[in-house]
């Protein structure tokens, strides 16, 4: 377990980590000048127990704690922690006594200034005025303390002064909180890089003057030096920038100037270029002229005035047309020489690659004059030395696409001087070949591209070699010896150049080893400090689990890090707390869930059915299930949709091939046709179509089309099918040709459902056959939960196999042709059945008939009726009673009189009416009492067990009266519901019954040479049934329903009949002595109430109707009193008594059927869920959004 000695380690020990440097540097001296760790351990352990506080600090300061064992390293940093604690008891000590001296030079300032006599020292109230009018806490606790410690301060005070203190520890305790907080987040901001909040926040922790305690000053010092160090290399780094950049734009500036420099001696060069140019052409104009002239003169002598005449006229134009183009031609070419020369040597500042440009630039030039001269050989020779010079010049290569599509007009030549211009021209390309290749190989020679050196020197003397006969004796040597010359000193400074590298590269592997392992080291140690950081950042963030691994990291990078390892401990801890207490919580949830859901199981559910509020999720789900299964993939059923949809169609013989592409554009789907099979069947695409319908579904009027164009068509009829999303038009033999095989789940079809015809019977002598004898048990058919097995009605339901057979004969019968499926012949489509699935090879169409069939099936079973049934029974009671009972009595006549009485009992003989409907008789009752109630429903009628109101009065004398007056009026009304419901499939016999079975003893036998009965035990049934079928209409709008509803009650108390038997016990043999022993017993007789209706009736959906009922009325009237008295009008109030009951009880049995379609259900709760479940799905979310 990690305790807080271990905590106190860890906290010491990270603070050492940031002062790895000074302990590394004292581990690094040698042993014989620094004492050993363990030696600095005892001094520093003498100082400290001597109280040489200080001295044993910092003796404590430079002990390395991981060469300690982990006992000292415990006593060591629980050292350093007294240290710290009594330094700051110090520090807050010298603060009191600074208060306290600053207070007492106050007292001595004010002792100056106030006569001697007034001077006196402050009282603790004083002293505990000032201290809470003090803003400086310190100053304010130093005050309080003095107080506590006065002896003059009274309880009161010292409580005040005692409570403002902890008040201000707080506060301190508080601030420390707070200033730990703010360091942290200030290592936050240097870990991010946001150097002036950290700056802020340590200045702030600094202002607030809180003592941290020595680790934690070490922290805000080291993180404030790094701070600063950052910000000052940020600054450095700033300025640096700035001067780079000043720096670029001077050298900008120098460039700039430097490039106009170069610019205008380009243009000066030019110029020169160009004058010289001018001259060169000029001069070549004038030897061209004269060369003519002679030319001219020798076919003047030769040729007649004719020949002579269109000589001159050919020769003066072209001398026009060559004097023209090379004006223009030097014109031109000189500026744009000069330009891109400019451009070139603006753009490289390397010799060698001026040189290079410049030389081709001076053979473009020579190529322009030759050309001028109309030497079109030796101007292409000179244009592609140039662009071999300047490969990216299109200006080079744009003039030599010219010269050679032009065709000038040669002069006359002599094959002598054509054989020495083409030595000429061999020999200049040779030397500007050999010139070049020699700057390529000085040039790598430079590089130190010896390789590509080589190459060049190679290169020049093949150059040579090909030049041998153009080139004169000496200065082939010549040039062969300097292509020697410097291929021997390429060659010598490759092999000191190779020696050189090698050595090299020996001293940079070394370099590069020592360097990796330092790398290695230093990244393991930054990665190890980094996982640490990591793994505190994440535990104050309670991930624990990714926490541990990043220890687990840092520990398999350094298995010995005692920090890692000490953490992992602690987190390990805390993570088996968080465990248990998520265990707990998951728990508790757990219970409040259970506890939630037994409460939602007592809502009472009204609706007929009900949906889960993730119907759509689900159905989605299934639905792609179904999609991928059964193979109709979401493609097709969207080609489905669509030729649903109504399109007018107004085809006035209009050309097959039209008709369907109208079809194909209006609905958007894929159609294809194959016209190849429709015109092997006659049909082309201008066949006619004349069809004339309004808003009609697209697929009907794709079977009309195909119909009418297909009419004379006798074999091969034209159809269409929807597979992968196309819609196929072809003829019906060529569709069959495309089959694929698919499965349909057939086993909810399979299911039959049975008729419950063994619903329980309330009649009485049903009851009595119903027995059992002698404890032995039994039953009889018609056990509320027994099953008849052998009933007629399901006797006839079709077994499973009959089932599927009688399912795929509807397929075969109905999908595709007769002779298509293979069980008549044909080799089309075939179908099997596997474990209730339906596996079937056959067309897409057939598949889509299947489906629609099945579906059909299960469209026609998904029916269901709820049937509820209501026995509703209405008792009015009414009840009036007014008697008045008068008697006489004449006392003390004399004469030998005795008393003379006249008295009536009419009261007695008016009361107590009732009727038949009435449960309990009212006669001889005293009192007038409402009905007691079952479990069940209320009572009906009325008692006499209580009447409103008992007036009477007496008068004793002589003459005695006694005057009783008595009137009772009552009336009730009472409402009996018991409302069965029950659910079940179109065309079932069902039943569902609520009862209570009830044991009596029905018959009692005396068992012979026993004193016992032998008892027969009935079971009698008594409650609520309904047993009804149910079949609904085509149109499903009526319901027939033939119903059997019962409701039965019986009394609670038996009537029980004494039986007197007896029975002989033999004793010894001897008939004279047997013993003949009387037995009594008791048979119960039950009363039942049973209403019972057996009818057919048609009911529409959800209406109700009167099944049955009765309605009884009875009243009774009594008025009894004196003869000829109470005829005496006003009198006869005295002499009458009358009583009148009037109870009325109305029987109804309603019937009310409900027709439940899922389908309809589903789009009652969920609008268009059923077109698209997914596009339903993605609704509800944007409206929850």
């Amino acid at each position: 377990m990690f305790t807080r000695q271990h905590l106190s380690v860890f906290v010491v020990c990270t603070g050492l980590i940031t002062g790895s440097a000074l302990l590394l540097n004292a581990a690094e001296e040698p042993a014989a000048t620094a004492p050993t760790a363990a030696e600095l351990y005892v001094r520093g352990m003498d100082k400290f127990d001597s109280g040489e506080l200080q001295a044993a600090k910092e003796i404590f300061h430079q002990i390395d704690p991981m060469q300690l064992p982990k006992d000292q390293r415990v006593r060591l940093y629980e050292s350093l922690k007294s240290l710290d604690d009594v330094k700051a008891e110090a520090e807050h000590a010298d603060k009191a006594e600074a208060v306290e001296a600053e207070h007492s030079e106050e007292v001595v300032e004010a002792t100056k200034i106030v006569p001697a006599e007034e001077v006196k020292a402050p009282s603790a109230a004083d002293m505990l005025a000032e201290a809470d009018s003090l803003v400086d806490t310190t100053k304010a606790a130093a005050l309080y303390e003095q107080i506590l410690a006065s002896e003059g301060a009274d309880a009161s005070l010292k409580a005040r002064a005692k409570a403002r203190l902890a008040q201000i520890k707080r506060q301190l305790k508080s601030d420390l909180n707070t200033a730990l907080t703010a360091l942290a987040m200030a290592e936050e901001d240097l870990k991010a890089g946001r150097l002036d909040e950290a700056a802020a926040r340590l200045e702030m922790i600094k202002e607030g003057g809180v003592e941290l305690g020595w680790f934690d000053n070490g922290r805000m010092s080291s993180l404030a030096k790094t701070v600063s160090e950052r910000q000052n290399a940020l600054a450095a780094a700033e300025a640096a920038q700035k001067l780079a950049e000043a720096e670029a734009v001077e050298a900008a500036k120098v460039a700039e100037a430097a490039e106009v420099t170069k610019a205008a001696d380009a243009l000066a060069k030019a110029d020169a270029d160009k004058a010289a140019a001018e001259e060169e052409t000029k001069k070549a104009l004038e030897d061209l002229n004269a060369e003519m002239a002679e030319k001219l003169a020798a076919a003047e002598a030769k040729t007649d005035v004719e020949v002579k005449k269109a000589v001159a006229a050919a020769e003066a134009k072209k001398a026009e047309e060559i004097a023209a183009a090379v004006a223009a031609a030097k014109a031109e070419d000189v500026e744009k020489a000069a330009a891109e020369e400019a451009a070139a040597t603006a753009k490289s500042a390397d010799l060698m690659e001026a040189a290079r440009l410049a030389a081709a630039k001076r053979n473009f030039i020579k190529a322009q004059e030759a050309k001028a001269n109309g030497q079109n050989d030796l101007a292409e020779a000179l244009l592609n030395n140039a662009i071999q010079l300047d490969p990216e010049n299109e200006a080079y290569k744009t003039q030599l696409s010219a010269l050679s599509a032009t065709s000038a007009v040669k002069a006359p030549t002599s094959v002598l001087a054509d054989v020495a211009q083409q030595n000429a021209l061999k020999e200049a390309k040779a030397k500007a070949d050999y010139k070049r290749y020699m700057n390529d190989a000085n040039a790598g020679r430079v590089q130190k591209d010896f390789p590509a050196a080589r190459n060049a020197v190679a290169n020049a003397k093949n150059a040579l070699a090909n030049a041998r006969l153009v080139l004169s004796e000496v200065e082939y040597k010549q040039l062969k010896t300097d292509a020697e010359t410097l291929a021997s000193v390429i060659e010598k400074e490759y092999l000191q150049f190779a020696k050189l590298e090698i050595e090299r590269e020996k001293v940079r592997q070394q370099e590069d080893q020592i360097k990796n392992v330092e790398a290695t080291d230093r990244a393991t140690r930054v990665k190890v400090e980094s996982l640490i950081r990591r793994a505190f950042a994440l535990r104050d963030e309670q991930k624990y689990e990714e926490a541990l691994e990043l220890l687990d990291n840092a520990l398999f990078l350094d298995p010995q890090n005692f920090v890692a390892k000490g953490y992992r401990d602690m987190i390990q801890d805390v993570l088996f707390m968080v465990e248990a207490k998520k265990v707990n919580r998951l728990r508790d949830v757990a219970l409040a869930e259970s506890a939630l859901m037994n409460a939602q199981r007592t809502i009472p559910i009204n609706e007929l059915i009900t949906y889960p509020a993730d119907w759509p999720q689900l159905s989605e789900i299934r639905f792609k299930g179904l999609e991928e299964k059964s193979g109709e993939a979401e493609l097709n059923n969207r080609v489905t949709r669509k030729l649903a949809e109504p399109i007018p169609v107004e085809f006035d013989n209009w050309q097959l091939v039209n008709a369907l592409n109208f079809i194909r554009k209006t609905t958007g789907v894929n159609l294809f046709v194959n016209w190849p099979a429709l015109e092997n069947a006659g049909i082309d695409r201008d066949t006619l179509v004349d069809l004339q319908l309004s808003n009609i579904p697209a697929e009907q009027a794709l079977k009309l089309v195909l119909q009418q164009v297909s009419a004379e068509v006798e074999f091969d009829p034209l159809g269409y099918s929807i597979n992968n999303g196309i819609l196929t038009v072809s003829t019906e033999r060529d569709l069959q040709k495309e089959t694929d095989i698919r499965t349909y789940d057939i086993r909810d079809l399979l299911v039959q459902v049975p008729n419950f015809s063994n619903a329980p019977s309330f009649d009485l002598n049903d009851a009595l056959s119903n027995t059992s004898s002698g404890g032995s048990g039994g039953g009889s058919s018609n056990s509320l939960f027994g099953d008849d097995s052998s009933d007629d009605e399901n006797a006839n339901a079709l077994d499973r196999d009959a089932t599927i057979e009688m399912i795929t004969q509807l397929i075969i019968d109905t999908v595709g042709s007769f002779e298509e499926w293979d069980i008549n012949g044909g080799d089309v489509s075939s179908l099997k059945e596997l474990n209730g699935q339906l596996i079937v090879k056959s067309t897409p169409r057939n598949h889509k008939q299947i489906l629609g069939l099945l579906s059909q099936l299960r469209e026609t079973r998904a029916v269901q009726i709820n049937v509820e049934s209501r026995f509703l029974v209405v008792d009015q009671n009414f009840l009036e009673e007014v008697g008045v009972d008068l008697d006489l009595r004449l006392n003390n006549l004399g004469g030998g009189f005795g008393p003379i009485g006249v008295s009536q009992d009419s009261s007695s003989l008016a009361s107590g009416a009732s009727t038949t409907l009435t449960p309990f008789d009212r006669s001889g009752a005293e009192d007038f009492s409402w009905l007691e109630t079952d479990d069940f429903k209320p009572g009906t009628g009325f008692g006499n067990t209580l009447r409103s109101m008992d007036f009477g009065i007496s008068y004793i004398d002589d003459l005695e009266v006694n005057l009783l007056v008595s009137a009772t009026q009552a009336n009730q009304r009472s409402i009996s519901l018991t409302a069965p419901r029950l659910t079940f499939f179109n065309g079932q016999r069902a039943w569902v019954t609520v009862a209570r079975q009830i044991s009596f003893v029905s018959d009692l036998e005396p068992v012979s040479d026993a004193a016992g009965w032998d008892i027969t035990v009935s079971v009698l049934t008594s409650g609520t049934l309904l047993d009804v079928r149910g079949t609904v209409s085509s149109d499903r709008r009526y319901v027939t329903l033939t119903v059997l509803p019962s409701l039965s009650r019986t009394n609670a108390d038996f009537d029980r009949y004494q039986i007197i038997g007896t029975t002989e016990i033999d004793n010894g043999g001897d008939d004279e002595n047997d013993q003949t022993i009387v037995l009594q017993g008791f048979i119960e007789v039950p009363e039942v109430e049973i209403t019972q209706v057996q009818a057919t009736v048609s009911v529409p959906d959800r209406g109700t109707i009167l099944l049955g009922g009765q309605r009884l009325v009875e009243e009774v009237e009594v008025e009894a009193g004196v003869p000829v008295l109470s005829k005496i009008p006003f009198l006869n109030r005295l002499f009458t008594n009358t009583s009148m009951a009037k109870d009325e009880r109305t029987l109804l049995i309603l019937i009310k059927p409900t027709i439940i379609i899922l389908s309809e259900e589903e789009e009652k709760n969920f609008p268009g869920m059923t077109q698209s479940a997914e596009s339903f799905n993605l609704g509800a979310t944007m409206l929850a959004q």
